[in-house]
């Protein structure tokens, strides 16, 4: 990164101070500022730091944000499920069924949309993340009970836990 004189003496002049980088497109500015105290100069480099993140992505999710208990049975006797009976075909039946009760879960709990933004994370997979959902469900019950054979079940999943993330990165 330095291409300038970073050593001045009388008889000679090189460059003897460097820097070395293996991403130079991080670099925002570098150079050799003189000073009085050394025939040696000082070498800076500025780059720019962060972490780059995951685009966000969007999920979608049900609301239980006005859910009311009381309401949604009484919504699902409401509902007309003999007419769903009537269809001569058994899948047109099973999908009549499916979707009154959908539209009764709709009105009760509609699904949204939301963006997730997060942190690229390439060793995360969908069997770790089960792995590491089984830990945190065992430690919640060795926590509750207090039980000696829960606390060790839990011991193991998060040595499992442990090996994988290491051979994953």
């Amino acid at each position: 990164m330095i291409t300038k004189r970073t050593r001045i003496t009388e008889a000679f002049q090189t460059i003897i101070d460097l820097i070395f980088v293996n991403n130079s497109q991080r670099i925002i500015r570098s150079d050799v500022i003189r000073c009085s105290l050394s025939d040696h100069s000082l070498v800076f480099c500025m780059f720019k730091a962060g972490v780059s993140k995951a685009p966000p992505r969007t999920i979608k999710y049900r609301s239980y944000k006005h859910y009311n208990k009381q309401f949604f049975p009484q919504d699902l006797r409401d509902t007309n499920w003999t007419a769903s009976l009537d269809e001569c075909d058994t899948d047109a039946t099973v999908n009549n069924w499916c979707q009154r009760i959908t539209d009764v879960f709709d009105q009760h709990a509609p699904i949204k949309k939301m963006k997730v933004k997060g942190v690229n994370i390439p060793w995360m997979t969908a069997e770790l993340s089960q792995t590491m959902q089984e830990r945190d469900n065992h430690l919640k019950k060795a926590q509750k009970t207090k039980y000696a054979n829960h606390w060790s079940s839990y011991r193991q999943r998060r040595c499992l836990v442990n090996r994988k993330v290491r051979t994953r990165m």
